[in-house]
């Protein structure tokens, strides 16, 4: 008689940055979830504290963005996130170890620099989770969703992946054929209107490093 044993699932997270609409449903839904079950199981005036999800986190970018992504999954109160390599997050998931993994593979930090401002390919994130624990997976989906959209703009409008890609938009963008010239005019005034919040943000960040 063959034992019971747990399968191991990957799933890609794909970020559509276009359908703004479905990736609020993401994150939404599952916080709610997550607030709902924290209500019914957090204890009598809030005094107990309910037990973080286990997930394991692989960086192979290590880029400022992916970075960010860990550094929010790890404050975040609901999870209790630590580091791993890929076969390690792997074999902890299948032995039951670990409720999820994440796997920021490498050059994700460029392509959702990019997928930001441009079309083109969606970086993805792969999530890999224990079956049994399907639950808990739904909710860690929609709470990186909402963690890799806050570190994505925030590099975007703050770091220099973003004053980068800007750049090269505005390139892409001016040079562009077969572009209407009202799209290509929005286009350039949106981009030209976050670099210059981009530059300024930086000579306000130089004027405090000198005042102190």
């Amino acid at each position: 008689m063959f034992k019971p044993f747990r399968a191991l699932v990957r799933k890609d997270l794909k970020l559509y940055f276009s359908n703004r609409r479905a990736l609020l449903m993401s994150i939404v839904a599952p916080i709610a979830f997550a607030s709902f079950f924290g209500y019914l199981f957090g204890g009598s005036g809030g005094q107990t504290e309910t037990a973080r999800i286990p997930v394991l986190a692989v960086d192979s970018d290590g880029s400022a963005i992916s970075r960010e992504i860990v550094a929010r999954l790890t404050s975040d109160k609901a999870l209790e996130v630590k580091p791993a390599t890929l076969a390690a997050a792997r074999e902890a998931v299948r032995k039951g170890k670990a409720t999820a993994a994440i796997s920021i593979p490498q050059g994700f930090g460029d392509a959702a620099a990019k997928a930001f401002f441009r079309s083109g390919d969606k970086p993805e994130i792969g999530v890999m989770y224990d079956p049994s624990h399907s639950t808990e997976s739904s909710m860690i989906q929609g709470m990186l969703a909402g963690h890799v959209m806050e570190a994505v703009s925030k590099e975007m409008f703050n770091g220099p992946t973003g004053r980068k890609s800007v750049k090269d938009s505005l390139a892409q963008v001016e040079g562009a054929e077969g572009m209407s010239p009202e799209l290509k005019k929005s286009l350039t005034e949106m981009l030209r209107g976050v670099e210059g919040f981009n530059q300024a943000r930086a000579s306000q960040a130089q004027g405090s490093d000198a005042l102190d």
